[in-house]
């Protein structure tokens, strides 16, 4: 049975620039093709079962087009639903057309699904309108890919049409453009300007005329990816520029969460104009049934807690995967510590009784004693790496506190070479864990010269002491112990 391919356009950028159906179609198909010009953030939507295929390769090295048919073929002619997902829109100088012919000489079917092109998002990321009343009533997109092997681009007609002038690909040949435009009319004064790594936060933009514009790039280095805009419109760049304005703009930072929360805080500092990397140090398990863990026993014995505390939002969804009833939590106290664990719990439609308000496990335990009375047994959720000693609560409160570890915090290795890679990219390295800092410095054999120079931040107070115990130096700590915590240290900083 053959399965169905979706010709995906992923937009020009990051994630924010993904349409709802694209995003859609992530969520449910058993294969994604991509390639170099998709932004690794858009993969965050792809469901977790599904298999990614990545054909993309840089310019100079490409990837033969027969290749990425018989991919698509292998995958559909054995029932797949497969995104082809493409950088722009899928049908705008990315062989999307000649993809589609070979669906439909195979009798595969297929769906189109638009997405927003560079040639237009460059533009106005950069703060140029490609079109203005009185000034520029049409724009013109051209490819110039492959003007080394074709002269394809007939410049006597292209100098004198009206309207902005948009070329993609066209960094290698910028020479040839300038000249074929100016030798066939074109003013030397036109206003023309680049724009390199649209939409990302490591997008920057040159402007000048095109008597000195190869002068400039040379001098800045510009490369490709990057979109070449002629007309008198450039004139609004200085003004409607936007982009390189916003709060973290300059600013790279290397997030060591896992995956799952790791999404969050990437994409709340994307949409706040910084450069993000990702790079998990830990990772959640769940614990499967034990000696200590029985599902049976433990939900037999629920009801003579008098109540439960979560430390994390691992730990609320790993306990409510092990109920199958929330009706057994009836009369039990229910409390939380810290922000994202209380929105953990709110998802399950649970109202906590008590949330601290310093984001403290100690904290959490002596607010607990207020709702309880002597004797009372009271449940902790905690991870296997918990430093909670319940024998000297047990004493300090005069109460009978019983702690489940009910997930594994595994410490992730990297290979020293690999994780070099990512510190020298970022400026700021943030840690949410004392168990992701022994991560880190185990990964670089400690040597800590590598990264003694970085800004650490730090999302409260036991991850930084442990920061400093390993003669490290914290450069922020988050007031709120939480990803938002650590944004606003980043925002004022």
């Amino acid at each position: 049975m053959m399965g169905k391919v979706y010709i995906v356009g992923a937009g020009c950028g990051s994630y924010e620039l993904l349409t709802l159906k694209a995003k859609e179609i992530l969520s449910f198909c058993d294969c994604v093709i991509y390639d170099r010009l998709v932004d690794e953030s858009v993969l965050q939507f792809v469901n977790k079962n599904a298999e990614l295929v990545y054909l993309g390769k840089e310019h100079e090295n490409p990837m033969r087009q027969n290749t990425i048919n018989e991919t698509i073929l292998k995958y559909s002619s054995n029932g797949k639903i497969v995104a082809r997902l493409k950088g722009g829109d899928p049908l705008v100088f990315g062989r999307g057309g000649e993809e589609l012919d070979f669906l439909y000489d195979n009798n595969i079917d297929f769906e189109i699904v638009p997405g927003i092109s560079s040639s237009i998002a460059s533009c106005e990321y950069a703060g140029i309108p490609l079109t203005y009343r009185n000034i520029s009533r049409s724009f013109h997109v051209f490819t110039a890919h492959a003007m080394r092997e074709y002269n394809f681009l007939n410049f006597e007609i292209i100098s004198k049409l009206e309207g902005t002038l948009v070329f993609l690909m066209g960094v290698a040949n910028l020479e040839k453009i300038v000249n074929g435009l100016i030798e066939n009319g074109k003013s030397k004064e036109s206003r023309i300007s680049i724009v390199e790594n649209a939409c990302r936060p490591k997008q920057r933009v040159i402007v000048g005329k095109l008597e000195n514009i190869v002068k400039l790039q040379k001098e800045s280095k510009i490369k490709s990816p990057a979109t070449i805009i002629i007309g008198d419109v450039v004139e609004f760049q200085n003004k409607f520029s936007w982009y390189d304005k916003m709060p973290l703009s300059g600013k790279s930072v290397l997030i060591t969460r896992p995956k799952y929360h790791g999404n969050y805080l990437y994409n709340k500092l994307i949409n706040l104009g910084a450069e993000c990397y990702t790079l998990p140090l830990i990772s959640i398990e769940e614990i499967e049934e034990n000696e200590e863990y029985n599902k049976k026993n433990f939900l037999e014995n629920l009801k003579v807690y008098k109540a439960i505390l979560f430390c994390s939002a691992n730990g609320v969804n790993a306990f409510i995967n092990g109920i199958d009833d929330l009706r057994v939590l009836n009369n039990i106290k229910i409390g939380v510590v810290g922000k994202a664990t209380f929105d953990a719990i709110k998802k399950y439609k649970i109202n906590p009784d008590f949330c601290p308000n310093k984001f403290l496990v100690e904290e959490l335990i002596k607010e607990s004693v207020r709702h309880t009375d002597i004797n009372d047994n009271i449940l902790i959720i905690t991870s296997n790496l918990s430093q909670i000693k319940v024998d000297d609560i047990n004493k300090k409160y005069n109460r009978n506190f019983v702690k489940l570890e009910l997930y594994n915090t595994n410490k992730i290795k990297y290979k020293k070479e690999e994780l070099i890679d990512y510190i020298n990219k970022a400026n700021y390295i943030t840690l949410f864990s004392p168990s992701s800092v022994e991560s880190l410095l185990e990964s670089i054999d400690y040597e800590i010269s590598l990264i003694e120079n970085k800004k650490i931040v730090s999302v409260g107070p036991i991850t930084s002491k442990k920061i400093t115990d390993n003669n490290l130096k914290v450069y922020l700590e988050a007031k709120e112990y939480c990803a938002d915590g650590v944004i606003e240290s980043l925002l004022n900083d």
